[in-house]
Order: structure tokens, then sequence, then C-alpha cells
């Protein structure tokens, strides 16, 4: 393939900026070893574009705008036109991994690695990604999902009072554990509803299962055609269950058992539900779906679908290829080759006939 200008997009208004940049870092490292040429598109958290010549965070680059419909995708503040062969959204979180960023690059009518409009917003939306798991067969653990601004005690002290304890909850759509809280005692509920309901107008609380054991698993590829990788055990350390401080503050916050201990059985059954459930939610590119294993290893749970994973170096998704045997920059490259035939396949469509 010839070298292309692809434009990491990252940063973003969501509590997951700095995951972003970070992941920004290593997919643009990736992205040169596979000889193309990574352009930094970064997104304030008030939402002004720059293009910089490094993944860093800072309003310090050229101001860019998207141009639909212009003859380059971005323009700077002058209206100069900048060329990009394909976007790259490594942007974790709302406005980001939630189809929105997604629908403007479709307006814009530029290819663009990963999930399109449908699944990305189904996969960050908790709730519905768990109604469409459940229609496809995966088992799911019971939920309730709470409104901010209509009265809500008296529903989560009954759901508490119906399923026990432990509990999690968190805001619907948010990713990387932001906002979330292991309930053990009702008393503590309240508090926690209140603390998702910061990050999110609507709240879910989730039954747990006693001592759960969390195991994920990668998919790269186009829908039920996608792969899957190993399966990995997440096994938190020093923490109630693997949070925010686990995953990004703690050095020593978990580890990562790969292959997951679990048999032979369970590995190919977790993986076979992973790529189900991928291309049920029109899944493209790339994604990681979570599950919640009980402690003797007989029953799972489908927990979440992550449509575009943590991509820093120590990422959980770049580490299950990585145990798999394949060069990340390869990886990264396949993701470009993919979204570029997407984009080949939409433009042989028939094109729309314009009524009178």
């Amino acid at each position: 393939m010839k070298q292309l200008r692809v434009a990491v997009v990252y940063g973003g208004r969501s509590a997951e900026h700095n995951v972003s940049v970070h992941s920004a870092e290593n997919v643009s490292e990736l992205l040169r070893k596979a000889g193309h040429l990574p352009l930094a598109l970064y997104i304030s958290v008030d939402g002004k574009w720059f293009l910089k010549e490094q993944p860093l965070p800072g309003e310090n680059g050229t101001p860019v705008l998207p141009w639909p419909g212009g003859p380059q995708p971005l323009r700077d503040e002058n209206g100069k036109g900048i060329a990009v062969d394909v976007f790259f959204p490594i942007i974790h979180g709302p406005m980001g991994e939630d189809g929105t960023l997604q629908g403007l690059l479709e307006l814009l009518n530029a290819p663009y690695v990963g999930c399109g409009v449908l699944a990305s917003a189904a996969g960050m939306d908790k709730q519905l990604a768990k109604k469409l798991a459940a229609l496809e067969g995966l088992p799911v653990l019971a939920d309730i999902v709470l409104e901010k601004g209509r009265d809500w005690k008296e529903a989560a002290h009954a759901f508490a009072a119906k399923t026990g304890f432990p509990i999690f909850v968190k805001p619907v759509c948010l990713g990387s554990s932001v906002g979330i809280t292991k309930v053990d005692s009702d008393d503590a509920l309240e508090a926690a509803v209140l603390l998702a309901f910061e990050h999110d107008t609507r709240v879910m609380l989730e039954q747990g299962v006693p001592q759960a054991r969390e195991i994920c698993c990668g998919a790269l590829g186009a829908g039920r055609d996608a792969k899957a990788s190993p399966c990995a055990e997440i096994r938190p350390k020093n923490h109630k269950f693997f949070d925010y401080d686990a995953k990004y503050l703690d050095p020593e916050g978990f580890d990562l058992l790969i292959p997951a201990p679990i048999s032979d059985a369970m590995e190919q059954g977790l993986r076979a539900m992973t790529v189900r459930f991928f291309g049920a939610i029109g899944g493209f590119g790339l994604g990681r779906v979570d599950f919640f294993l009980s402690n003797d290893g007989n029953k799972v749970y489908f927990g979440e679908i992550n449509t575009l994973p943590g991509f820093t170096s120590h990422s959980l998704y770049p580490s299950l290829w990585k145990h798999a045997g394949a060069d990340m920059a390869q990886v990264a490259n396949h993701l470009v080759e993919l979204a570029l035939e997407r984009k080949k396949n939409k433009d042989a469509l028939a094109a729309p006939r314009l009524g009178r």
C-alpha cells in the first residue's frame, strides 16, 4: 500500500480525553511503522479542532474545520484545503465513540477507521447494548435505568432489595469506568447514584456477581467475519473492581492474564459470542467485548462492548493481539485498509435519485 495521510483524531470533550491522547501517540507511531504519514488532529475539551505536528494535548496547532462538500475534508482558517486520505478516530467516550464523530465523517464523505454510526451509538449506550445482546442470545444480568430529574430513590432501593448486593451503579453512556461505583450496602446506594448522575442523565443499576471474574476478548475485522483474539482475565489489585484508577493511575492496579485461565470450551464460547455480538450490532474494524464470569467459571454474562477501545501501548486491546502474535503496525494498517474498502463499497452503490 502506498503512503497515506492518516488523520489520527484524538482528545475530545469526554472524561476520557487524556486516555485518548495516549492512544493517539501509540497509533501514530504504529502508522509510521506501517509506512504512512500520521496527522495529529486534536479536538480540545471545548470542541476546537487543531492540526498538530505531534499527538499532544494543548491548543497550539493550526486551527482547522471540517469541510463538508469541499474539495478536501478539512480546511484551515484561511480556507485552504488540507488533504486527508483516511481518518483514524481514537476518541473514547461521548462525542467520539458514540456515533457523533462517525456521523460527521460520513457527512464529509471520508473513509474512517472503526465502527459506523449505528454500531458506535449502540455500543456506547449500555442499556441498548444489553438489550441487543439479550436478543442475540447472550446471557445478561438484571438492571434498571434511572433518569435524572425523575423520582428514582424508591425504584433504586426496590431493585437492590430484589437482586441483593453487590450492585454496580454506572452512567449509561460513558466508558473507562468513569463514575462507576460498586455498592455493597443499601446505605451507600443513593450516593453512588448521585455520583453517576454527575456524568450522565441516565444511570444504570446492574446486578453484580459476587467475586466475579472479568474476561475480555477483542474483535478485528468486518462484522461476523471478524476474528476474535485470545481471551484475557483482568484481576484488579488493591481495588474493589477494575475502575479508572486501576486502569490508568495505578501502575500496579491490575494483573492481565493472557490467555485467561478458563477451560477451552469457555474460551471458544466467549470468542464465538464476541464475534456474534460484534456482527449483530454491525461492528466494523475493531472492538472489545467484556464479560463477567462466576467465580467457579461456570456462568458467564455479557458486560459491554467498547467500539473504540484504548489503544495505548499497554491497553487491553493491543495486548490481546500481541499475545496472538500480531504485529500491531500491521493491525493498524489493516484497519486503514478496511476503512478504504468500506468507502469503496459505499461509493459503488447506486446514487440517490432526487425527487422533484
